[in-house]
């Protein structure tokens, strides 16, 4: 998934315009690399989380929470030409985690 945002509404009632996309379909990866996570929306994703369709027009109330999810990015290039230097440079940077490098990319800790 990419980036994570949820808002919660304070006070009085709104109307949320919602456009999202990628909801149904994968962003492309480019040259073998890999498709990217869909993007969602709940409303009240910590409670009785209800999906929203990625365009409409919601009624929200007071406390509500909508919760965006962004779609990931797609690939660039097959995951097994990439360098596992730039694999560990990119988990010392916070861009991935060890846990997805492991998913993504096959990786594997070199022993101690």
């Amino acid at each position: 998934c990419g980036l994570r945002k949820d808002i919660e509404l304070l006070n009085s009632t709104a109307v949320l315009s919602h456009l999202g996309d990628r909801h149904r379909f994968q962003p492309y990866g480019l040259f073998g690399g890999g498709p990217g996570a869909l993007g969602e929306t709940f409303l009240n994703p910590d409670g009785n989380a209800e999906p929203l369709h990625s365009k409409g027009m919601y009624d929200l109330k007071k406390g509500d929470v909508v919760s965006f999810r962004l779609s990931g990015a797609g690939g660039y290039g097959p995951v097994d030409a990439r360098d596992p230097e730039a694999v560990r440079e990119d988990m010392a940077d916070g861009y991935i985690t060890e846990e997805g490098a492991r998913h993504d990319y096959a990786w594997q800790a070199e022993p101690k």
